[in-house]
């Protein structure tokens, strides 16, 4: 009988109705937090994206410059080696004299020592006769040709025959092995 009155019946419908808001309210709050947490995370995982193909872009750049770098690195390693084959060296010099028509008297090599704790100089005395011209054509083959080297002294005196007699300290330099 209670609730088949009109007075309840009223009271029943607007107690539902609150409680019906009260829920609406809460379950809209929730979408609205949860809407917000999906946004930061959708912003976030956007900035992780960008951040992404910016290394990716990086990363294609760096790779693009490191191609271009391998030609001048392995020119670099042919000029300045990491073990210097004396036998090769002293063959090389004997054979651009020989094509520069210069006669070798004496080759010797000394001592290496070590320079700025990576990179060592290997010293060459090296004792030639010939021509003006010839000791200037070898000059300039052994001056271009790898690996790195630097006439230190130079020594000229007339010969007999009109040749010259020069005696040079060349200095050979090479990376120091570090090893493993």
């Amino acid at each position: 009988m209670i609730a088949t009155s009109p007075r309840w019946k009223y009271a029943f419908v607007v107690l539902l109705a609150m409680t019906s808001s009260i829920h609406a309210m809460y379950f809209i709050q929730n979408a609205w937090l949860d809407r917000d947490t999906v946004q930061s995370r959708t912003a976030q995982l956007k900035k992780q994206l960008v951040v992404t193909r910016d290394k990716l872009a990086n990363h294609d750049r760096l790779v693009e410059r490191l191609q271009e770098m391998r030609g001048p690195l392995a020119q670099m390693e042919n000029r300045l080696p990491i073990h210097l084959d004396l036998p090769a060296v002293e063959a090389s010099v004997r054979e651009q004299a020989s094509l520069a028509h210069v006669e070798v008297t004496g080759l010797e090599f000394g001592a290496e020592y070590v320079k700025e704790g990576f990179y060592a100089e290997a010293p060459l005395r090296l004792t030639l006769r010939g021509s003006t011209a010839g000791l200037f054509a070898f000059l300039d083959q052994m001056s271009r040709a790898s690996p790195l080297r630097r006439i230190a002294q130079m020594k000229v005196e007339p010969a007999e025959d009109s040749a010259v007699r020069a005696v040079l300290t060349v200095m050979y330099d090479h990376v120091i092995d570090e090893g493993p």
